[in-house]
């Protein structure tokens, strides 16, 4: 048994509070609440607008735990998000440490809550949840499940900015105080989806994320998700989570030069995938396409995919370090970094291009050079077009490259000073 004992009243010292989201669940309610640990300060199980006896029977336990038990209904059904924040308000409430979500179906074992526990006691973590994937009973899992799990733990991995997470679908966790006071409640996905929108916020503010490795329970509970919808719900909802966190935490007047890569990454591999579909429906039509329009096609590709890469890299590595140092707010150096051309100089002259060389001086530099003669060349580009009416495609392949080349350098040099100045 991995359930540990540690008093009537506290988990080592930490008040404990349980949320149990429940709609429709009379048959295993009774079963999930009867089993929560006795080291449990407080339990909250929120009806959300249950047809059946779900309330009632959930409300019938408070003769044996009296205030420990508390049952709220919702007058109108707002899905499992819904549910959950309305647990997490009445946890903060009551005055409770760490916050474990279990569902009222009975799918998850209570003798593993320690195992969600521990690392935020020990502060080695601010949010743990389960991870079944990597269990050696992962085969209790049914295999439509778990292929869509797969797909959608890409999907969260890229929105979420968490790599090292697995299993997103788990909801069974457990969340700091900090965790709950600092994320707004009220945003959180009111549907299924809503562990993987909350990955997405704690990201934002660098909160540090623990997987708990832990088996797949499976009893009488049916569960009324249909996985091919549902994983293309989920991929639009991650697509769209994607977007919000890299506008909140690296866009507006926190700017930070990685929105930058995404940015140029995103537009040039658009305009790319548009001018190649064109391409080959001239191909395929039988009209002719010049080598320099295929080449041009192919390097707005290449180099669009390639700024998304590096864009990606960036974001994972700005994730791990941002954990590593402080959590709950953005890091430091994404609030104050605001560069000018004027300070950027400044910068160069006074710390990098003196007695104490540093080869960013030089990938500065190179940039700057690149990026001013593939503006003059694209001016002469425009200037060709309109006055002639005719430019050759290998004057816009030398322009775009000395263009992509010089910006490149630069928000590399940035990128790689910012890292520096976190050390």
């Amino acid at each position: 048994m991995l359930l540990l004992y540690y008093g009537e009243d506290m988990y080592r010292d930490h008040t404990i509070a349980v949320v149990i989201p429940a709609y429709n669940e009379e048959k295993l309610i009774g079963k999930t609440i009867s089993k929560v640990p006795s080291f449990v300060d407080k339990i909250i199980v929120v009806d959300d607008a249950s047809v059946d006896r779900t309330g009632g029977v959930a409300y019938s336990f408070k003769s044996k735990f009296g205030d420990k038990l508390v049952v709220v209904r919702h007058r109108r059904n707002q899905g499992v998000g819904g549910a959950i924040a309305t647990g997490y308000k009445i946890a903060l409430k009551e005055n409770a440490d760490i916050c474990v979500i279990m569902a009222g179906d009975a799918q998850m074992d209570p003798s593993h809550m320690p195992l969600l526990l521990d690392p935020i006691v020990e502060d080695k973590a601010d949010y743990a949840k389960g991870n079944r994937l990597f269990s050696k009973k992962i085969g209790r899992m049914p295999k439509a499940r778990r292929r869509g799990n797969a797909i959608l733990t890409l999907l969260t991995k890229i929105a979420s900015g968490y790599w090292d997470v697995i299993d997103p679908q788990n909801g069974y966790t457990a969340a700091s105080r900090k965790v709950l006071e600092t994320i707004y409640l009220d945003k959180i996905h009111k549907r299924y989806g809503y562990c993987n929108d909350i990955l997405v916020k704690l990201n934002i503010y660098n909160f540090r994320v623990l997987d708990v490795t832990m088996p797949p329970l499976y009893g009488k509970e049916k569960s009324g998700i249909k996985i091919r919808s549902y994983t293309f719900k989920m991929s639009w909802l991650l697509t769209k989570c994607f977007f919000y966190r890299i506008r909140k935490k690296y866009g507006g007047l926190k700017f930070h030069p990685l929105i930058l890569f995404f940015l140029i990454g995103l537009v040039l591999f658009i305009l790319g995938l548009i001018e190649g579909i064109v391409t080959l429906y001239y191909r395929f039509s039988g009209i002719s396409v010049s080598d320099g329009t295929m080449i041009f096609t192919s390097l707005m590709l290449v180099t669009g995919l390639q700024f998304l890469l590096f864009g990606l890299l960036f974001d994972m590595l700005s994730t791990r370090y941002g954990t590593e140092r402080k959590t709950g707010e953005m890091s430091k150096a994404t609030k104050s970094f605001h560069p000018t051309i004027v300070g950027l100089f400044r910068r160069l002259r006074s710390k990098h291009w003196n007695s104490s060389f540093h080869p960013l001086a030089l990938l500065y530099g190179a940039g700057i050079v690149l990026s001013l003669c593939g503006l003059i060349s694209g001016i002469d580009v425009v200037y060709s077009r309109i006055s002639l009416g005719y430019v050759s495609v290998g004057s816009m392949l030398l322009t775009l490259l000395l263009i992509v080349m010089g910006v490149q350098s630069i928000f590399f040099a940035m990128l790689f000073e910012m890292e520096l100045s976190r050390r």
